[in-house]
């Protein structure tokens, strides 16, 4: 029993250090896509008192995708939650499009709402979970085999530990026209 443990042990470590010995270097349009992404997110952060969560990225032969992710400690109800998700997905989208530097990287430019990703998630101040009728979580998700765009609002309720209790689903673009109507109207 020792024997096979330790032979496996030798095993293993002799394939990580295989994997380990690649020497991975960040491609050029990665770094100009961090620069792009930590700006959006202190200009976020700041505008709507958001908390980074998580950052990611597609980048296979060019700037495929970017995706952010944040916490706000306080309940949204779903008009707040569109209004954050719309003027989130807005800004990153801006704040790639106007960068000049990153254009030739770029899988598609001009950058749509279907080639990033914003993830927001909803608690009370004490870091709660925050239950329906407030959203708990709303993200911007592509449709598959197509470019159209979904905000996706979810609920939850403290009797279902696992899951959502509600899901609503919305058409990026209709959600854009509802919060544009509402800026236009003030």
């Amino acid at each position: 029993m020792f024997r096979r443990f330790f032979l496996l042990i030798v095993i293993f470590s002799g394939a990580c250090s295989c994997v380990s010995s690649y020497q991975y270097e960040e491609p050029v349009y990665g770094k100009m896509a961090d620069k792009i992404s930590v700006r959006t997110i202190k200009i976020l952060s700041k505008r709507h008192d958001m908390y980074l969560v998580g950052t990611g990225g597609g980048f296979i032969d060019h700037v495929n995708l970017l995706s952010l992710s944040f916490d706000v400690c306080r309940p949204l109800a779903l008009e707040d939650a569109r209004e954050l998700i719309i003027d989130s997905v807005e800004e990153f989208l801006f704040q790639i499009n106007s960068n000049e530097e990153i254009r030739p990287y770029l899988k598609n430019y001009p950058f749509t709402s279907a080639d990033v990703k914003v993830s927001i998630f909803s608690y009370s101040q004490k870091h709660e979970s925050i239950y329906d009728p407030y959203i708990s979580a709303v993200s911007n998700v592509t449709r598959r085999n197509s470019n159209q765009t979904e905000l996706w609002f979810r609920t939850e309720a403290p009797d279902q530990p696992f899951g959502y209790k509600t899901e609503i689903r919305e058409d990026y673009e209709e959600a854009l026209r509802i919060v544009k109507g509402k800026t236009e109207e003030k």
